[in-house]
């Protein structure tokens, strides 16, 4: 038992050196219209509450320091960040893979609530990685970039040379700094951003589809590997003839086909009134919560 714990110990002193220890979020009220709820303000302070508590330096990035941060670090994007756009999410989801360029470390939204400690993603064998086969990684140490799934089997490599699919954008991961994984995206959302006419080719240019057509474009790097949707996205599963509830939340749950059942992401009502957060969710290292209002896809120019 002494000796497992030890192993345990070294194995998250090292991760703890080899992941950088930031953990980066967004709000950016382009047009004074987004809410920043109360919800909010709860799951940005537990969120930056467990980073600090566990060594990471935290910061909650505002527009007005987005652009500061481009303007002295990367000014030939200068232009782009500040030019009007159809869709401004799309300057959200640029901003968020420079980040990752840039300082590497973890990036989170801010409707996400923060069970685990991120070095945990390393060193609890319960959390799994896999490969672009669907295989799992043996040897987490391989490790540079870390993507999620959104929802069951977003990620479509079943079928891996479909376009179809997604990783979530929402939650990322850099093990490596530097990385030109995040910067050919910020090139390429540089280049057709601001062509972007529809919400479906935002998905295809900045979004979680172009994530996971660019984790197969890379599939020749054997350090890029990706968590299963429970990871960071588990939800409730509810059959439409029986209203009964699937709690969709570990390795061994297979949600209801979807032409049976229609599916809810978990509300921070419900994880306050658990009895013990970490235990329910236990295959789990962040849940993405429900909050009505306050999406950034309401701000259009």
């Amino acid at each position: 038992m002494c000796l497992q714990f030890t192993k345990q110990c070294n194995m998250s002193y090292e991760w703890i050196k080899k992941l950088p220890q930031y953990v980066h979020q967004i709000w950016f009220d382009f047009n004074d219209t987004s809410v920043f709820t109360h919800d909010h303000c709860k799951l940005v302070s537990h969120t930056q509450s467990m980073a600090l508590n566990y060594g990471f330096k935290y910061k909650l990035w505002s527009l007005c320091d987005a652009e500061d941060f481009i303007k002295k670090k990367y000014p030939y994007y200068y232009n782009f960040f500040k030019s009007p756009i159809t869709f401004n999410i799309i300057k959200c989801d640029f901003f968020r893979l420079l980040l990752m360029y840039h300082f590497g470390g973890i990036y989170i939204d801010i409707d996400f609530y923060v069970i685990k400690s991120f070095n945990d993603l390393f060193t609890d064998p319960d959390i799994l990685f896999y490969d672009i086969d669907n295989s799992i990684v043996e040897d987490k140490n391989n490790c540079k970039i870390l993507m999620f799934e959104e929802w069951y089997n977003s990620s479509n490599l079943d079928d891996k040379y479909s376009i179809e699919g997604s990783f979530h954008n929402g939650i990322l991961c850099s093990v490596s700094k530097r990385e030109s994984f995040w910067i050919e995206i910020c090139n390429h959302i540089q280049i057709y951003g601001k062509n972007v006419k529809n919400t479906h080719d935002v998905w295809k240019v900045s979004g979680t589809n172009k994530l996971k057509n660019m984790f197969i474009q890379n599939n020749d790097k054997k350090h890029f590997f990706y968590c299963k949707y429970y990871v960071a996205c588990p939800f409730r599963c509810v059959s439409i003839a029986t209203e009964e509830i699937m709690e969709c939340k570990s390795p061994n749950d297979k949600p209801i086909n979807s032409s049976e059942s229609y599916w809810m992401s978990y509300t921070l009502s419900f994880l306050e009134n658990l009895h013990d957060v970490r235990l329910f969710f236990d295959s789990s290292a962040v849940v993405c919560i429900d909050i009505p209002s306050g999406s950034l896809w309401l701000n259009k120019v």
